[in-house]
């Protein structure tokens, strides 16, 4: 029942503290119960010996912990640094032998591969609008060599994209989108917020949350 609260709580993204606390609180909590259900045998006489909560908890803790927290670790070690190691990056084509001289735009290129390491997509940076985040996966906008809009879809985190593209001009503006600013043509305080509008008119205006503004601004100007 955790498990499954926890994988509909963390659809929208989890950090790692999130997911260590809340293996420490069902931790905690199945000693509780089960704490609870060895007092109560006691005192209905179904237990060889009188059990105080004292003395129960810190055992069915200890008990707990070597089941479930050992696991659990090992677990989040083995996630950590699986998502570390995800080939998601920037690729950089300035040192790349060529007959051609190349310009800035043309140099950075995103190649995107899945969760499995497989290359999916290669775009240029100046060919990408934004990232968009569909549960476990993510959307893709970019135009083509003609010019036409298009969407791919791939199976990775929209986190992992953030953290591996840091010091790129993709920017986080919300939590379900990342956006290439230097697409951004208008930026807009309404009521409600800011809204981004990128070159192509066939893209609706992005959102930007609250959480963001301050780094969605402050990119916005320095361009």
């Amino acid at each position: 029942i955790s498990k499954r609260i926890f994988y509909q709580f963390g659809k929208s993204g989890v950090t790692y503290l999130v997911y260590i606390l809340w293996n420490v609180a069902e931790v905690m909590a199945v000693s509780l119960m089960y704490s609870a259900v060895a007092i109560n045998a006691s005192s209905l006489g179904l237990a060889a010996q009188d059990a105080e909560f004292v003395d129960v908890f810190p055992r069915s803790l200890i008990g707990c912990i070597l089941s479930l927290g050992i696991p659990y670790i090992l677990a989040n070690q083995y996630f950590a640094i699986s998502d570390r190691d995800k080939t998601i990056r920037l690729m950089n084509y300035g040192s790349t032998v060529t007959d051609m001289d190349l310009t800035p735009q043309q140099e950075k290129r995103v190649t995107l591969f899945d969760n499995s390491g497989v290359i999916k997509l290669s775009v240029t940076m100046q060919n990408l609008f934004y990232v968009e985040s569909d549960d476990n996966y993510v959307k893709v906008w970019y135009t083509d060599s003609s010019g036409e809009l298009k969407q791919y879809m791939l199976r990775c985190r929209l986190k992992t994209i953030e953290d591996s593209f840091s010091d790129s001009d993709l920017v986080r503006c919300h939590r379900k989108f990342l956006i290439n600013i230097n697409k951004v043509e208008v930026l807009a305080a309404e009521k409600e917020g800011y809204y981004l509008t990128l070159e192509s008119s066939k893209i609706d205006r992005i959102p930007v949350s609250k959480t963001y503004e301050a780094a969605v601004l402050a990119r916005f100007n320095s361009r």
